[in-house]
């Protein structure tokens, strides 16, 4: 059972969620919901719960801001990002903040339900475009990449420098060129720009996409 607490100013939007999910069915309980950051922190005593699903947009706050206070005052709970924006810009700056997975509002039940599931799991959930997805190749099984790697690679044909790719991934800029010249090893190319031309050849990622 996954307990979340919902962080969103619109009420529409709390009864969707609340008529979405069901506890016996999908494993989901909302175990509150409040109009701001502050409230929670101020309420947190009170509620017994997994990972806080917060809007990006809360009237009269910085979103960063947001985020930074919920850590600061509860480490160890994970931040799911659900907004109607559906911007690569916000999407790179909340994962840079320290979110666990950023969701938009259009999003189909099973995806959020999933979403929710991993990040109570401990994962980093990136969702980039949807159109950048696509199965592991089954061609020359030994050249296949592992999740971990596929995200980088998406992060890379983001036009993200491996700084940036750092910290969305909460990793080190060196680790980073690390994994990429383990995977550039993969592809049997020197270059950052011949990885991504070997991906899109292979079918790991859609020519549809760039």
């Amino acid at each position: 059972m996954i307990n979340i607490v919902i962080i969103e100013d619109h009420p529409v939007i709390i009864d969707g969620l609340k008529q979405m999910f069901h506890l016996s069915n999908d494993g989901i309980k909302i175990a509150g919901d409040m109009k701001s950051v502050d409230e929670l922190i101020e309420r947190k005593g009170r509620y017994k719960f997994d990972l806080i699903l917060l809007d990006l947009y809360l009237p009269g706050t910085d979103t960063v801001e947001n985020v930074q206070k919920i850590k600061t005052a509860m480490p160890d709970k994970p931040i799911v990002i659900y907004t109607g924006e559906d911007s690569e810009h916000w999407r790179k700056r909340m994962f840079a903040a320290g979110v666990r997975a950023y969701i938009t509002k259009n999003a189909l039940k099973e995806e959020i339900k999933f979403t929710l599931l991993k990040v109570s799991q401990g994962d980093l959930f990136i969702k980039l475009k949807t159109d950048l997805y696509s199965p592991i190749p089954t061609v020359n099984s030994d050249n296949q990449f592992n999740q971990h790697q596929l995200d980088i690679i998406k992060l890379l044909c983001e036009d993200n420098n491996q700084e940036t790719i750092g910290k969305i991934l909460g990793i080190t800029k060196s680790n980073v060129e690390k994994l990429l010249k383990q995977i550039r090893q993969i592809a049997k190319t020197k270059t950052n720009t011949g990885l991504i031309k070997y991906c899109y050849e292979q079918g790991i990622l859609h020519t549809s996409a760039r």
